[in-house]
């Protein structure tokens, strides 16, 4: 039943957002009558004396109007525009996102040769704040419809702990006696990469729908090094993620001003199509595959401020959340043996999230 609520909301975000473009796109194409279609006026003197004072009062009003559009289109946020500025227009923005992975579950890894308890989990690894590339292109119609590409990645994510003086230990569903004891040290990566596509249908000055389509793709590996660097236990997860999402963009600024407010929400549902490949010096290797519906969401708080006609910068808050991923911890702790050698099954439970912040810089014209 979740599921099914899921797809209803996204079917009835798509309706509103295509019947709200279709009324932009209508309103767009009904444009007053230009001058040209004015009845004529008498040639008489005075007709003609109030036919020139019409005629600049019109070009006065008709001027006053185009500055106004250019003021809205050129302002530093052009998502919540729909029939107020007839100009079209692109939007460049290139920048970085400072994110930060969550920790992952307390899985355990590495456990004492008897008696339970866990000498190493997934919560040990605390990941680092690193940074990635944050790119868009955008390409705002004459009626307010935003059509957006973005992408950005996420490919440094690392973290590291290490077990000294360690003689006996389970890993993989084998016992290991390290004689006259020993290190272990376990480093654990994870990158990310997102592309999306969006159309943003505005409803207003400081709403607009969202709908697209957004790939992800997630490698998450986990390597312990084993009291030298000839023994060596590695999962490597590989996940790619294809769906539909939908949104909602809020201008919290009225529209106009030099400094705006703004904050979207996406969410979607998923395929995730995911492989884990096991290799170790210990026992032998082995490779799963799976599938799964998945979920992604992503929640933005952002400011921009225009500093010139075309140029604004941006700055924010981003939290990004995947769920339904083959994660390297939940790998290590599902591996066992078995008759025949190792087994490995990919498990497609595993869920984390990013924080962090993003900057841009923003060119329209």
């Amino acid at each position: 039943m979740k599921t099914i609520g899921h797809w209803v909301g996204a079917v009835v975000l798509w309706y509103v957002a295509i019947g709200g473009a279709a009324i932009c796109i209508a309103a767009d194409g009904g444009s007053p009558a230009s001058n040209d279609d004015a009845p004529e006026i008498s040639s008489s003197s005075d007709s003609d004396t109030l036919g020139a004072i019409r005629d600049a009062q019109v070009e006065a009003a008709s001027a006053s109007s185009v500055i106004e559009d250019a003021g809205d289109c050129w302002d530093s946020d052009l998502l919540s525009r729909c029939c107020r500025c007839n100009q079209s227009a692109w939007i460049l923005s290139g920048g970085a996102l400072f994110l930060h992975r969550s920790r992952p579950d307390p899985t355990t890894i590495l456990a004492p040769s008897s008696g339970p308890g866990a000498l190493m989990t997934g919560s040990n690894f605390g990941f680092n704040w690193n940074s990635g590339p944050l790119l868009s292109i955008a390409r705002r119609t004459s009626c307010g419809l935003i059509f957006e590409g973005r992408y950005f990645n996420d490919r440094d994510a690392t973290a590291n702990y290490e077990l000294n003086n360690v003689t006996t230990f389970r890993a993989a569903g084998i016992g290991v006696t390290i004689l006259g004891g020993g290190s272990i040290w376990g480093t654990y990566r994870t990158q990310l990469d997102s592309t999306e596509f969006n159309m943003l249908a505005p409803l207003g000055d400081r709403v607009s729908l969202i709908g697209g389509f957004r790939a992800v793709q997630l490698h998450d590996q986990l390597n312990l090094t084993i009291a030298s660097p000839g023994i060596i236990t590695n999962w490597n997860e590989n996940n790619r993620l294809y769906g539909a999402q939908t949104g909602i963009n809020l201008n919290l600024f009225q529209p106009g001003r030099a400094l705006q407010f703004n904050g979207s929400l996406k969410a979607g549902l998923f395929s995730n199509g995911a492989t884990n490949i096991f290799t170790s010096s210990l026992v032998s290797g082995a490779r799963s595959s799976g599938s799964a519906n998945a979920f992604v969401g992503e929640l933005n708080f952002t400011a921009s401020y225009r500093i010139t006609q075309r140029w604004s910068v941006t700055g924010g808050y981003m939290v990004l959340w995947l769920d339904g991923l083959a994660l390297a911890d939940r790998a290590a702790a599902h591996t066992t043996q078995v008759a025949g050698g190792s087994s490995s099954p990919v498990n497609l439970h595993g869920d984390l999230w990013y924080n962090g912040a993003l900057v841009s810089l923003n060119y329209v014209w």
